[in-house]
């Protein structure tokens, strides 16, 4: 029992150092083209500036259960997006959206 419980001790450091082994900085926006995605900014509004032929690297869809509930007590969902942007020089950067809106925008090395 004692080296079970070492063990997991030992692999949650692990995956901890490892999420900490990069720097991230978070960002007000991210450019795309003459414009920029902005925290708040929806779906249709990033198509609009940046344009409907401009898209991510990446994208990874989830949906989770909300932490509120509906009127009639049933359980919502929340819808989340992580659209990966790579650079050479800088990394990548993520844009990450709840219900199609930006809440965050970050950079990892």
């Amino acid at each position: 029992m004692r080296f079970y419980c070492l063990a997991l001790t030992a692999l949650g450091l692990s995956f901890t150092s490892l999420a900490h082994a990069g720097s991230s900085q978070y960002l007000d926006q991210y450019s795309c083209g003459k414009s920029a995605i902005e925290v708040g900014m929806d779906i249709d509004q990033i198509k609009h500036v940046c344009g409907e032929s401009w898209h991510p690297s990446n994208v990874v869809k989830s949906v989770r259960p909300a932490l509120k509930v509906g009127k009639d007590g049933e359980r919502l969902q929340d819808n989340f997006e992580k659209w990966m942007f790579k650079t050479m020089s800088k990394g990548s950067t993520h844009v990450l959206l709840k219900n199609g809106k930006v809440i965050r925008i970050f950079t990892t090395q």
